[in-house]
């Protein structure tokens, strides 16, 4: 998809998927100074929540999910973000691997002539099927150039 007006509300796409890795869960959390014990005491992990092994925090879930919204051309005429919110639903762990299924949830025409407001859907999935979290995103997306 490119422009606003080649949007329609219930219009679906499922991204690839992409692994989340130990490595990207400790470079996340440096680069966030997300220091939490829970995300640096596997110790801690066993002894104060329900799992044996480090999971990812939301935030990389997240991220990674948009990043593979990007990378799959889906939203490729997006001019801001104006909105981003997020379910949790279950935890992912390093080795998990996450896809998105994009759905169109509401387009919305602007007075402004060069652009128009799109909201989408994200079901973030594990290599299980599995939601795992729901992002809405709410986007200024480009309309198509006047000829």
């Amino acid at each position: 998809m490119t422009y606003f007006e080649e949007y329609d509300v219930g219009m679906t796409y499922r991204t690839n998927g992409r692994t989340i890795t130990e490595s990207a869960i400790e470079s996340f959390v440096e680069l966030c100074g997300l220091y939490e014990p829970m995300f640096t005491d596997i110790e801690h992990v066993r002894e104060h929540t329900p799992y044996d092994e480090r999971f990812a925090p939301g935030e990389l879930v997240t991220d990674f999910a948009l990043g593979n919204v990007i990378r799959s051309g889906f939203i490729e005429e997006a001019m801001t973000m104006l909105e981003l919110h997020t379910t949790f639903e279950k935890p992912v762990f390093a080795g998990d691997t996450i896809s998105v299924e994009i759905t169109v949830r509401d387009t919305t025409e602007r007075s402004d002539p060069e652009s128009g407001i799109v909201t989408f859907e994200y079901d973030i999935r594990n290599q299980d099927d599995e939601t795992v979290a729901t992002t809405t995103e709410t986007v200024m997306i480009r309309r198509r150039p006047a000829e």
